[in-house]
């Protein structure tokens, strides 16, 4: 119970390795690499990514549109960077709701939100 009030009523996410859905720091190295020398469809196709996951990733990290320089590691800044924001959960953030989550589990209905 105390762990429900100290995190809002999640469990901890761990961030450290990213997620299948996301491009890891290896992948972003082979993408500077091969920039300037083939296609973004190639890229997707080697990395065994779709192309709109590299499209945008080219488009964000870039320095100028169409044929700038990509740099893997100012790309994962960025990502880490827009990635973690500081959010308050609601219940976290919200005593009156939480006071009352916290009364019905606690009750002997077995109430689970």
């Amino acid at each position: 119970m105390r762990w429900q009030c100290n995190r809002g009523g999640m469990t901890a996410l761990q961030l450290d390795q990213p997620a299948g859905r996301y491009l890891s720091m290896r992948e972003r190295e082979d993408i500077a690499v091969w920039r300037g020398h083939i296609s973004g469809r190639e890229i997707a196709r080697r990395l065994g990514r779709s192309p709109a996951t590299i499209s945008p990733e080219l488009r964000r990290n870039t320095s100028t549109p169409r044929h700038g320089s990509y740099r893997a590691t100012v790309a994962q800044a960025e990502a880490d960077r827009r990635g973690r924001r500081p959010k308050t959960s609601k219940l976290a953030g919200h005593l009156p709701l939480q006071n009352y989550v916290t009364a019905k589990l606690a009750g002997s209905q077995h109430w689970s939100p």
